[in-house]
């Protein structure tokens, strides 16, 4: 929709739509769906002050809804049909068929049942309005502006939602055989799914002059502000380890040096959920941590210069640098959800096998390790998903200069350097990780024996990147036109991504020597050309070649 309200004032609004649906066969109904659908409303005004002043207003909203699930999510709940004592009643999301893994028949173990991984459920809104205003005042053209947004990211996700039940040969003697009789030798299934009701308002500000200072030279001069909050969850399921001292001694003996397991809000900790920590876990809910169990950052200031010179009409050249802010994501604290939707894992006893299809869990019928009965779920050796508290806006310096020359009157030739300089990125380390030594177990010579591993999001990444680049653009003159670049570049750092990348590791070799981690990102290019050429054949009416015509 497009309207003219007046000489100096338009509209323009947009609706639009899209649905997607795919999937992804494996052995009969294992394989995985994935669902998404998407609204968007964008509406926007000019409007004209004056021949040197203009406002430009603009309104967006977004709906995305995406699941990636098993191939019968929605539609069949297989783990309800099998009655397996321990695991929990699923949303339909969920469903799906438990996995199911025999040692020494690997392809068939990979492909019988379910992965363990998902559902994750994306129901999430956007607002934003933003306001612009352009004025011209003498050799000054002056931009200011800001953008508000409202997000609510509703997201249910978790692993092992549907159990995982492990086979080897120890009842039997054969793995197949343990299968047969049903003797399993590790079970996982995850206590509940992880549900989060994300909030965040954020706000950007910015001011820019464009200064002409001669007839062939131009400065910019800019500064722009940030401020998005860390994510508040209205379904108040958040929980992260409050982490007093960061010990690298094995075993630490003094309980107020070790990890406590706070939560969002005030009260019980344990309110609306049927997990229990063992009784070596300490846990809180005070508000020590806020009431989003991550700090905000309120120095997100971003400075920008650029300049532009043309000394005549063949050469050009140009130089800018600024700081540009890296915004939070969701995925990382929608981990902090999962603490308390925890997961249970029983290993069977080897000489004497006591778990099996029906009764995969210890304590399911019985009192359990933390003194409470079924339905309670006890959950001991906890692994931890955090985030540093503390943490900072990860945030880029990035500088560039190139030099353009006008070979002829179709032909220009572009050489440039962009560098850049990444401050405090975020990457997944290990603050519970095993001492190297020689007495006692791999778990007792962890800081804190009564996790397994506190997995920490946090500001502890650096990288740089350094390219040259060349560019040879030539307009189409007597049939041919070109469009050829070249990059040679360097990218490296000591944490390519919070997840795997490529064959990227997870952790760290050393959680405690990140430094130790630097060298090339996993996503180093060293030499990239690019080209696009077209070429007009010479043949046919107006062309040198094969004419046509009367005699």
């Amino acid at each position: 929709m497009d309207l003219v309200q007046s000489s100096a004032s338009s509209w323009m609004g947009r609706y639009s739509y899209g649905k997607e649906s795919e999937i992804s066969p494996a052995l009969k109904l294992n394989g995985t769906k994935l669902d998404t659908r998407v609204h968007q409303v964008a509406l926007g005004n000019t409007w004209t002050l004056s021949s040197s002043l203009v406002n430009e207003f603009r309104f967006g909203y977004n709906y995305f809804f995406n699941t990636f699930g098993r191939e019968l999510a929605f539609e069949r709940d297989v783990v309800k049909e099998l009655k397996i004592p321990g695991l929990s009643e699923s949303v339909p999301e969920a469903w799906g068929i438990p996995s199911i893994n025999i040692a020494g028949f690997s392809n068939f173990g990979n492909s019988f049942g379910d992965s363990t991984e998902g559902p994750y459920t994306n129901r999430n809104h956007a607002f934003e309005f933003n306001d612009n205003v352009s004025w011209i005042r003498g050799r000054h053209a002056f931009k200011a502006g800001g953008s508000i947004r409202y997000d609510k990211y509703n997201q249910v996700g978790n692993q092992f939602a549907r159990g995982n039940f492990q086979f080897q040969d120890i009842a039997t003697g054969y793995a197949f055989g343990d299968f047969l009789l049903g003797y399993t030798q590790q079970d996982e299934a995850s206590v509940a799914l992880a549900v989060t009701k994300f909030r965040a308002l954020s706000q950007a500000y910015y001011f820019s002059d464009t200064w002409k200072i001669r007839s062939n030279m131009t400065f910019d001069l800019g500064l722009r502000y940030e401020y998005t909050p860390p994510w508040l969850d209205k379904n108040g399921t958040l929980m992260n380890a409050s982490i007093p001292f960061h010990d690298t001694t094995p075993n630490v003996q003094d309980p107020s040096r070790h990890p406590v397991m706070v939560r969002i809000g005030s009260g019980d900790v344990y309110e609306g959920t049927v997990l229990r920590f063992a009784p070596n876990i300490q846990v809180a809910r005070d508000g020590r941590l806020g009431d989003r169990l991550v700090f905000d950052d309120k120095n997100n200031f971003a400075p920008r210069i650029g300049w532009a010179w043309n000394p005549n009409e063949k050469w050009s050249y140009r130089a800018g640098t600024g700081v540009f802010y890296m915004q939070d994501t969701s995925n990382p604290r929608f981990d902090m959800a999962r603490n308390l939707s925890g997961r249970r894992r029983d290993n069977t006893l080897l000489l004497t096998p006591d778990l099996t299809l029906e009764a995969p869990f210890r304590g399911v019928g019985t009192a359990n390790d933390c003194g409470v009965a079924p339905p309670l779920v006890c959950v001991t050796n906890v692994y931890v998903l955090g985030n540093m508290p503390n943490r900072k806006t990860p945030y880029m310096l990035q500088y560039l200069f190139n030099i353009q020359r006008e070979l002829d009157n179709s032909t220009a030739l572009e050489v440039g350097y962009l560098g850049s300089h990444s401050y405090r990125l975020e990457r997944m380390f290990d603050w519970n990780e095993t001492i190297p030594g020689l007495v006692g177990s791999v778990q007792s010579r962890k800081p804190y024996p009564e996790f397994t591993k506190i997995q920490e999001i946090g500001n502890v990444a650096q990288a740089r990147y350094n390219s040259l680049a060349l560019k040879l653009t030539r307009r189409l003159n007597r049939g041919l036109s070109v469009l050829a670049g070249y990059t040679l570049s360097k990218s490296t750092d000591n944490g390519s991504g919070i997840r795997v990348l490529d064959g990227d590791t997870l952790f760290p070799q050393n959680s405690f020597c990140l430094d130790c981690e630097w060298g090339l990102s996993i996503f180093d290019v060293r030499h990239r050309f690019v080209s696009s050429i077209l070429y007009e054949l010479p043949f046919g009416e107006g062309k040198p070649y094969a004419k046509t015509g009367v005699g």
